[in-house]
This record gives structure tokens, sequence and C-alpha cells, in this order.
């Protein structure tokens, strides 16, 4: 008699037959797995080379607009020697190629992880188009209407929007490293700077600078006060670029010293020097008035606000607005303001 099977022939076969459907199954389901795996590193792949090679095409751009700011710092500074002709013609050739970088740069396309950190770029070359025609637009004023004064607000003007190209550039890259560092990509953000000191709108003299071009010792009045340092104690320590906030020590009462710079030509008296603190917990102002006897051409003068009371709790901002006169006569009030926005820790 032959062995006894555990099931009757008809039920083996149906459990036989289940047994390989459930494998099928299970093959079936790991071969969707598996295959889902490989399209997902798929496209992390194709999303990290598309992030590589958004950066390097950012620092394609970067080392040009650096070339064409590099040619623009030598017409600067040479402003007065070529004939006017010529520089007319190298200044515009250098804002139409800058005009034209900023419009290419506006079209490339833009990885998802890099959409919040392009418009900053964006902001750096339209800005340096910008202030290169201005320029070119000032010099005129200066070299055909000989308006000193007119000339003096169009420069400020220029090297604001050079100032803010740097302000904007300085975030985009940094962002960007944190970013291209995060996904594990080498590369990092090319160097650019459009001036040395990018308060050079409030710093430089101007007056100089214009005179220097027109080749003239001799302008006539002009009046003009500036702020051209803060110095706050509690001191900084440190400053978040992304937010422009300073964070200072905890502390109940703030000191605040700033220095003041008489940049035209004329003795000034009884200058206003005003301080305004709002913390954004408050509806009301606090509002303190100092005043500068007597400021000669060329002399700076510090001026100490003592007992401001901030708002000290964490995490609230407080704006500190600081004007310097203005003095009458003055028509360029670019950097008689200053706002000083920051948080205690």
């Amino acid at each position: 008699m032959g062995l006894r099977t555990k099931y009757p022939k008809g039920k083996l076969h149906y459990y036989e037959a289940k047994k390989k459907i459930a494998f099928s199954r299970i093959g079936f389901f790991l071969f969707i797995i598996v295959f889902l795996l490989l399209l997902f590193y798929q496209y992390k792949r194709i999303e990290k080379q598309s992030q590589i090679n958004y950066a390097g095409q950012v620092n394609d751009y970067i080392k040009i607009s650096n070339e064409l700011n590099n040619q623009f710092q030598v017409l600067k500074e040479n402003a007065g020697t070529p004939s006017r002709d010529e520089l007319n013609n190298e200044l515009v050739d250098i804002s139409k190629a800058a005009e034209q970088l900023a419009e290419n740069f506006s079209k490339i396309k833009v990885p998802k992880k890099f959409l919040s950190d392009h418009p900053f770029l964006v902001i750096t070359f339209d800005s340096r188009a910008e202030a290169y025609n201005d320029f070119n637009t000032a010099l005129t004023s200066a070299f055909t209407d000989n308006d000193v004064t007119a000339s003096i607000e169009k420069f400020g003007e220029v090297f604001k929007k050079l100032a803010l190209s740097d302000r904007s550039f300085r975030t985009f890259k940094s962002l960007m490293d944190k970013s291209l560092a995060e996904k594990g990509i080498k590369e990092e953000i090319e160097p650019s700077k459009t001036i040395i000191d990018e308060e050079i709108y409030e710093k430089e003299n101007l007056l100089g600078f214009i005179q220097g071009i027109l080749g003239i010792e001799r302008v006539g009045e002009l009046h003009g006060i500036s702020i051209i340092s803060i110095a706050t104690k509690p001191k900084r320590e440190r400053y978040i670029e992304e937010s422009n906030l300073y964070v200072l020590p905890k502390a109940d009462i703030l000191m605040v010293t700033i220095e003041i710079v008489n940049q035209g030509n004329v003795e000034e008296r009884n200058i206003d020097i005003k301080a305004i603190l709002k913390p954004a917990t408050s509806s009301k102002s606090q509002k303190y008035l100092q005043k500068i006897i007597s400021l000669k051409p060329g002399d700076r003068k510090a001026v100490t606000f003592n007992n401001l009371l901030p708002d000290s709790d964490r995490g609230v901002i407080n704006l500190l607005t600081l004007t310097a006169g203005p003095v009458p006569k003055e028509q360029n009030l670019y950097n008689n303001t200053l706002e000083y926005k920051f948080k205690m820790e």
C-alpha cells in the first residue's frame, strides 16, 4: 500500500496553486518596490545634477559680472582722464552688457531647492546694471550742467545701488553655500563685490570726487550732514544678514553713539540730532533730541543718547531711527537717516 497524502489530490493542487499565486504576488510587489526605489534614486540624481548645473551657471554669470565691474572701477577711478565721448562710449558698453547679463540670467531654469534664493542674485545684477547706467547720467550732469549739488545726489544714488547689490549678493551667497553644503555639493558660489566700502555713499567725499572729475578747485556753497557710524552699549553680539537685524545682549537700558560728519564746505550750526525708538510691542515711540552747536567742513562729532529704553524681552524687535539735520539749504538727504533694527537675547 502506498503512502497516504495529508490532503486529497484535488486539495493538494489547490494549495500548491495558491502558494504559487502568493509567491507571484510577493515577487510582483518586490519588483514594484525596487522599481519605485530606482525611480526615486534616478529622480534624486537628476535633481542633484540640476542643482550642480545651476551653481555652475551662476558662477559663470558672476564671473562675467565681476569682469564688467572691474572695467567700471577703472573708468570710475579715471573718470576725469579720457575724453567725454570716449568715456561715454565705454560706459554705454558696460551698461548694455550688464543689462543683457541681467536679462539672460532672469531666464535660466532654477531648481526648486533654490527658488527662494534666486531672486537675491536677480536683484544684484539688476542693481548693478542700473548703477552703471546712472553713473553715466551723473557724469553727463556733472560735465554739461556743472551743477555740483545735483551731481552729488546722483552719484550718491549710484553708490547706494552698488551697496544694495553687494548686500543682496552676500545674502544670496550665504543661502546658496548653505544649501549646496546640505546637498553634499562641493561647489561654492564665487565671491563678488562692487565697492570696497559698502557705505561709500555715506563716507566717501563725493564733493572731492566730483571736483576731481571736473578738474575744479572751488565750487559754490554746499551744505551736507551725514551719519557715518553707530555703536551701542551693550555691544552687538552678532548680525543676521538675511533680515538686517542686530542681536544685542539683554539689557534694560541702551546707550547709542553715532558719528556725524560735515560733508559740505560751510560750517553748520545748531544741528538737530534726533533718535526715535519704537519697540514692536508698543504703539508709542520714544523720542530724543540733541544738538551739535557747531561743525566745520570735514569735521566729525560723536553724539551719545543715554538711557534709551528698549523692549528687552527675548525675540522682540526694536527699531531705532537716527536723523542728523537736515541743515538749511541741504538738498541731499540720502545719508541723513540711519535705521538700526535689533533684538535682545
